[in-house]
């Protein structure tokens, strides 16, 4: 997802500090913080990092998954309270990525004081956060970035490597970042599969 070479991520640490100073910045002001974010991953990175102190409210995604985790026995997670027609005063809200055009989203923004802040590794691309229509927005990915990925081929000494997927300018780009930082000359990318012909001509 994030081969191509302008995809180099800053610290976790140093964006997770400047997201909760933005975050509480937001809520001191009596704004409510919106966070976009994927469910799954990043989602409950956030929760970890507001900790306690910061309440969290959730979509509904974002609370199952927390709470399937707090089961699981991730007890470090705070609780986080399910979204219902209104943030809760006080409250971060966390928000899926994927459904920023929810009518609930669009129905909380326009009867509250709320600002949003895209979450995601496209937080550095210009493009993708004007699309977003957010506040602020803060590169924290759930997948390697171009550095890391070259990093991980060459920590197991592979000889050889396949490319699957991605755009043609990540597999460019990233295949002359193997061979010319990491001396792996033979990358191959693996395309969609060829259907023989059925009448050889």
């Amino acid at each position: 997802t994030f081969g191509e070479a302008r995809f180099r991520f800053p610290r976790r640490e140093d964006v997770l500090v400047e997201l909760v100073a933005w975050v509480r910045a937001q809520l001191a002001a009596g704004i409510t913080p919106v966070l976009l974010a994927e469910p799954l991953t990043v989602a409950p990175e956030l929760v970890c990092a507001l900790g306690s102190d910061v309440p969290v409210s959730a979509h509904r995604d974002i609370a199952t998954v927390v709470g399937t985790l707090r089961a699981l026995g991730y007890e470090h997670l705070a609780k986080v309270r399910r979204y219902a027609r209104a943030p809760a005063p006080g409250h971060v809200l966390l928000w899926p990525v994927g459904k920023r055009d929810a009518e609930a989203l669009h129905q909380c923004v326009r009867n509250n004081a709320c600002k949003l802040a895209l979450v995601s590794g496209w937080a550095g691309d210009a493009s993708v956060v004007e699309r977003a229509r957010v506040d602020a927005a803060f590169v924290l990915a759930d997948e390697a970035d171009f550095d890391e990925l070259g990093d991980h081929v060459a920590q197991y000494g592979a000889e050889k490597v396949y490319l699957v997927g991605g755009a043609s300018a990540a597999r460019v780009e990233l295949a002359a970042g193997l061979r010319e930082k990491h001396h792996i000359i033979d990358v191959e990318w693996l395309g969609p599969p060829q259907r023989l012909p059925l009448f050889p001509a």
